[in-house]
């Protein structure tokens, strides 16, 4: 038997293996067949991961003919920057020749400079509804406002649906832009501060879902929404700003502006004791047309708290069951409606550890889990273990991780972490003093294949005895890398050996040098290279002083230094103040 006499079913099984480009890449006009079978993955089109010779003949050989045929386009960039600019010089004046019938276009971790000639080239495709814009811009300040402007009206204002993830970095809003952008049905924006939401209001009149992450904390200027600019469309609200301390009349003049919301979800920071009272929230909800209230609040006074049980009782005759976690005794707590409906939960490692399945239900939404503060890995075991669902774990290590008490470091290492199969990214930012627990949420992870780690930390991992078992998972589990390098000593010949024969499958590496001394990249990219000159990478990005030597011609400093002189035309790379980029 041979691959073509297997059955459609089997095929589209063994695809789902395999990343989009694989499969265009692979099995694209091998014959009529197959092609018919591959229809869905001609329709949607995801490049992200790919190798830069697989990138090159997708753009010459298939894109061009399956071009009328694709209904959403990916574009991802994450770990292979060069992708973006590569297909802009193959399509970018094309768009609407090559690409007439696309409906939704997704770009990940573009520069601000790659967006501004995405919104330019993407003009006139008359059923393009939905802009979905993911990571990354690099914008500056000034610049900030003409690009929401350029994507509020791109593609000659045909767009319905603009999507950023929270992740994006922030944008502002002209306050003399009197446009008003009457397509617009949905907005996910990370806005830079409050009145760029105040202006945003009257831009947008028929706006049905909007999903707002403010930033900063806008000088503690105290806001009043104006009550001429009423969203009538207004179905689904979701605000998160944790920055900002907000007062209750702020909210109630905000929420005057919606009175036809059918799902409202507030993600705050306060130090009104109005705001984490349901006696007075709930008067002032839309209640003839709510249906859904996801509420969630750290709550700070400026004294402490007379009574944690008199803010659970004002909940209890309200329709909406709370949690309350408390972090120092009566200074702070974090309250919450059950179940926690929001898909990501950013939270003090002090209010995880009295984190409970019974009172929260935390599992079923919780997607992305950020822990900061955290003193040692074996108090987050808690939190880890109430959201199973997770796909992104993010842990901050405290400035001054506290030291392990014995007896409690016993109790919480007999905590088992459950399963978690959809985990996939994990990044630790600092040292944690019990390094070696880091196994156990590799064990507990088959899936993981990205780690973003300090250099000090594998290095600790390298040091303690009896630790194969820990390195073994490394190598096995992942396939992309990044390091922070931030002491001189970090980088030898001893380290780089070690780190090539643990990460031998890696396809993606990120290296952030931070050195107070500036010492060049340069150094870096010898180590690399003569320790991973076997692996089979895809991507190399460092970021950290570059010479202008690098940034004259970074291909020709490769080939002179590298033993990549043999591989002249099958690398890019691209290097500028602060980022060297190689792509093979």
């Amino acid at each position: 038997m041979n691959f073509e006499t297997l059955p459609d079913e089997l095929i589209l099984l063994i695809c789902r293996y395999l990343s989009s480009s694989d499969i265009l890449y692979s099995l694209f006009n091998l014959n009529s067949r197959l092609n018919r079978t591959i229809l869905i993955y001609r329709q949607h089109v995801i490049l992200r991961l790919t190798s830069y010779n697989q990138f090159e003949y997708l753009c010459l050989n298939v894109l061009p003919k399956i071009g009328s045929t694709i209904r959403s386009l990916t574009i991802n960039t994450n770990w292979t920057d060069l992708i973006a600019k590569r297909f802009y010089f193959y399509f970018g004046e094309r768009m609407k020749e090559i690409f007439p019938n696309i409906e939704r276009l997704t770009l990940v971790a573009f520069s601000g400079s790659e967006l501004n000639d995405y919104m330019i080239s993407i003009s006139d495709l008359i059923y393009l509804k939905q802009l979905t814009i993911q990571d990354r811009y690099n914008i500056t300040e000034e610049y900030k406002q003409v690009l929401f402007d350029k994507i509020l009206s791109a593609n000659n204002n045909r767009l319905e649906k603009i999507c950023f993830n929270r992740h994006s970095e922030s944008l502002s809003i002209n306050p003399i832009n009197s446009i008003v952008y009457s397509n617009i049905i949905q907005l996910n924006i990370h806005l830079e501060k409050i009145t760029d939401l105040q202006c945003l209001m009257k831009l947008i009149p028929n706006i049905r879902r909007m999903n707002i992450v403010i930033d900063n904390q806008s000088d503690d200027i105290i806001i009043h929404f104006h009550e001429e600019f009423i969203l009538t469309y207004l179905i689904e609200f979701h605000l998160e700003s944790f920055r900002r301390n907000w007062i209750f009349d702020e909210i109630y003049s905000l929420l005057k502006q919606m009175p036809f919301l059918q799902t409202l979800s507030l993600d705050l920071f306060s130090q009104d004791f109005h705001l984490s009272n349901g006696q007075h929230i709930v008067p002032i909800l839309p209640i003839n047309t709510l249906q859904n209230l996801n509420y969630a609040i750290e709550y700070e006074p400026e004294v402490e708290i007379e009574s944690i049980e008199n803010i659970i009782s004002s909940w209890t005759s309200t329709p909406y069951p709370i949690s309350c976690l408390s972090a120092n005794g009566t200074t702070q707590i974090f309250l919450h409606t059950i179940p926690y409906n929001f898909p990501y939960l950013d939270i003090n490692s002090s209010y995880a550890k009295r984190m409970n399945k019974k009172l929260g239900d935390y599992s079923p939404r919780i997607k992305e889990l950020l822990l900061f503060n955290v003193s040692t890995l074996a108090e987050t075991f808690i939190a880890i273990s109430n959201c199973t669902k997770i796909k992104d774990l993010a842990l901050e290590i405290g400035d001054e991780p506290s030291e392990i008490i014995e007896d409690e470091q016993k109790e919480k290492e007999n905590i088992l972490l459950p399963s978690l199969n959809k985990l996939h990214w994990l990044s630790i930012d600092g040292c944690p003093p019990d390094v070696h627990l880091l196994k156990e949420i590799l064990i507990a992870s088959p899936n993981l294949s990205l780690l973003v780690i300090d250099m000090k930390y594998l290095i600790r991992l390298f040091d303690i005895e009896d630790n194969q078992s820990c390195l073994l998972l490394l190598k096995n589990r992942i396939r992309n890398l990044s390091i922070q390098i931030e002491d001189e000593a970090e980088m030898n010949d001893l380290i780089f050996e070690k780190l090539s024969k643990i990460f031998i499958h890696i396809r993606h590496i990120i290296v952030e040098i931070k050195l107070t001394n500036g010492l060049s990249i340069e150094n870096f990219l010898l180590f690399f290279f003569k320790y991973f000159q076997n692996h089979q990478l895809i991507s190399i990005i460092v970021r950290g002083c570059t010479t202008e030597q690098l940034r004259n011609n970074p291909s020709q400093w490769l080939i002179d230094h590298t033993y990549l002189n043999t591989f002249t035309n099958q690398f890019q790379a691209d290097c500028d103040d602060v980022e060297f980029k190689i792509w093979f």
